[in-house]
């Protein structure tokens, strides 16, 4: 046997070992931590479409780590800060309207910011979306599409991808 086809061999070796890994793995951590607390998660196979949202996204590395950190729950929080009892925000807060603020909240929920950031999504979504049905009803950016980087039914794939885009890039400002 030559060198060659021992590179070729062992390659496919890990190859397969690593199918075979990742066939043992049930999901991501985030996923379970997610439905052991009670927080609205999609089936398994969608939520793992968003990591593969992302790795397909051409956006630069910086957003894409924020949203990875968003996916895998490892966005720093007030709650997270309170809990580790790291900095002078005991209180686990948020500064724009006193709630709790964990990753849910501080992405998607907080009515003083990031809900309005959504709204105003959802109004442009819905603009693009009656150029070609003018009676066509408004759209609302779901949670799933932000969180878990979820592609946004009833847009062409193009303006589709821009969007999910421009919900990343929202979300890194937001972080």
């Amino acid at each position: 046997m030559t060198k060659e086809n021992l590179s070729k061999i062992s390659r496919k070796y890990r190859t397969w070992i690593r199918q075979e890994i990742n066939k043992s793995i049930a999901g991501p951590p985030s996923y379970f931590t997610r439905m052991r607390e009670g927080i609205l998660v999609p089936e398994i196979e969608e939520y793992m479409k968003g990591y593969r949202n992302l790795v397909r996204m051409d956006i630069p590395s910086k957003t894409k780590e924020v949203a990875y950190h968003i996916l895998n729950r490892q966005a720093w929080t007030a709650w997270k800060a309170r809990l580790s009892r790291i900095g002078e925000d005991q209180t686990g807060k948020c500064t724009y309207c006193n709630q709790k603020e964990d990753t849910k909240h501080m992405i998607f929920s907080c009515e003083r910011y990031s809900e309005r950031i959504w709204e105003i999504m959802g109004e442009t979504v819905t603009s693009i979306l009656r150029k070609a049905d003018p009676n066509c009803a408004a759209y609302h950016i779901h949670l799933f599409e932000i969180l878990y980087s979820r592609n946004i039914p009833r847009l062409k794939s193009t303006i589709g991808v821009e969007i999910m885009i421009f919900i990343q890039e929202m979300k890194r400002e937001i972080v």
